[in-house]
């Protein structure tokens, strides 16, 4: 039998290499991926156990400008953790959204993965009314984005950084012509639809789009460089994307179109979860090399010490549902997950980045596996968990996530409210759920005095609180982040 296998060349560097064979007249290429086996190693950046604070960066507003947080607030959050000892602040997505027409300000459905909000951006002045209530963030917007279009023009260094960002030109113009039309591009003439913008270089709304994604990434970038305590990132990276943002729009072909990613019936969602956003298609994105998903994690880890990378097991497989239909109409798509981890152990090395995963819920075994295999932290919730035994050392812990409240909301079963509200329980099944809370918090207190962090079971929230952290600070765990809004017991969502 002749032999034909083919040795790989020793010492072959690592990155997206293409293999060519040539046999005869017939020439065939095939993409070739050279990667380290682990993702950046979480003890370079963090010698000993760390502990980090996590907040959504619109909640961190502080005087004078009590309406949404900005990156001054986060210099500020990172100084303070910085002078208590922790290592690292961790936020929300930072992704540019969409803020006026079309509107969409989640986080994990940006208008695009590529670039920053700049709403995040310090403008001088008050921007916004008054604190405590929900962010209104049309309002918010309006108003800042008058103070940044003053300071915005045709600088030698936005001028620089549009020559070496092949993307950021095409996504300023994207961004005009949307505000020009006041609608997502789905329902743009075929031009424009197609390509053909209407604007051009000049336009003031373009100048404004390359200046505040220059002024945010040399911001952000100044602020992580500095060598104080707790100036380090816990980035977030999600798994969507806005249906009309600029990433569906310029690469239109490495998208699915009539389905959106979701997951299936379970027991929290009877229903199933439909989360409106197209899927990425796995065979062109391997086509094009990977390019978008580079590009997504690299502009991530430039600037990130750690990044948590939304619904871990979307490199494995993705829940697609028809438009239209119902989630138990969907069905599961395979991923090429050697891969998508070869593309992310790339990119985590190149910038000295360490990766966590969300792989909380129904998560099959062969996706943690996978992630023990590239040292991807897990993440373990102590409301999901209780302190029966201690996390493993490679997660990052913590109480509670952003899907979840707080920790005094949970005390007061308002998680339960929730279920009952959006009909996902039973008034039944909600007494039931009462009856449960209250005897695992009595399991709680109790597995905490006998581990030696709580002097009594009828604690109150604050010792409950402090209890806790503390068995979790003491645990083997890479990282604790710990929920600022825990501190003073905040019951409401995020």
């Amino acid at each position: 039998v002749e032999d034909r296998s083919i040795a790989v060349p020793a010492g072959l560097p690592h990155g997206i290499h293409t293999l060519r064979v040539t046999t005869g007249r017939n020439v065939q290429d095939s993409l070739f991926l050279s990667a380290p086996e682990t993702v950046h190693p979480p003890e370079d950046l963090f010698p000993h156990r760390g502990w980090g604070l996590f907040m959504p960066l619109y909640s961190a507003w502080s005087e004078p400008d009590p309406g949404v947080g900005d990156l001054g607030d986060l210099e500020r959050l990172m100084d303070w953790t910085g002078s208590l000892g922790g290592d690292l602040v961790g936020v929300l997505p930072l992704n540019a959204t969409f803020l006026d027409k079309p509107f969409g300000p989640s986080p994990f459905t940006p208008a695009s993965r590529l670039f920053f909000n700049e709403l995040f951006l310090e403008a001088g002045g008050e921007c916004s009314g008054p604190p405590g209530g929900a962010v209104d963030y049309r309002t918010v917007m309006a108003r800042k984005r008058k103070r940044l279009e003053a300071a915005a023009g045709g600088s030698r260094e936005c001028r620089a950084l549009a020559e070496t960002d092949p993307y950021l030109l095409p996504y300023a113009r994207f961004r005009a012509e949307t505000e020009l039309r006041g609608a997502g591009w789905k329902t743009w003439p075929a031009g424009p639809r197609s390509g053909a913008l209407t604007v051009d270089d000049d336009d003031p709304r373009v100048q404004y789009h390359l200046y505040v994604q220059w002024a945010f990434q040399t911001r952000l970038l100044a602020m992580l460089q500095n060598d104080r305590p707790g100036r380090k990132l816990y980035a977030d990276i999600p798994l969507g994307i806005h249906p009309d943002g600029f990433d569906t729009w310029y690469h239109p072909s490495l998208f699915a179109r009539g389905v959106t990613v979701g997951a299936p019936p379970d027991a929290m969602f009877t229903g199933g979860q439909n989360w409106g956003f197209p899927p990425m298609l796995p065979e062109a994105n391997r086509k094009d090399r990977y390019r978008y998903f580079r590009e997504t994690i690299r502009r991530q880890a430039r600037f990130a010490s750690m990044m948590r990378i939304d619904h871990v097991m979307g490199l494995h497989r993705q829940f697609w549902i028809p438009e239209g239909g119902e989630a138990s109409d969907g069905t599961y798509v395979t991923f090429p997950a050697d891969e998508l981890y070869a593309v992310l152990t790339l990119e985590s090395r190149r910038n000295r980045c360490a990766v966590a995963g969300e792989d909380l819920g129904a998560v099959p075994d062969v996706v943690r596996e996978t992630m023990d295999r590239h040292r991807l932290q897990r993440l373990y919730v102590g409301q999901l968990q209780r302190p029966s035994s201690p996390p493993p050392e490679e997660t990052v812990a913590s109480l509670n996530t952003h899907d979840l409240r707080p920790f005094a909301g949970f005390l007061e079963g308002l998680d339960i409210g929730d279920r009952l509200e959006y009909r996902l329980i039973t008034q039944d099944e909600e007494v039931e759920a009462r009856a449960g809370r209250s005897r695992s918090l009595e399991v709680i207190a109790a597995a905490l005095v006998e581990a030696g962090f709580l002097q009594h079971e009828k604690a109150d929230p604050t010792e409950l609180l402090d209890a806790w952290l503390r068995w979790l600070g003491a645990g083997p765990s890479r990282m604790v982040l710990v929920n600022a809004e825990d501190l003073w017991l905040e019951s409401r969502a995020h």
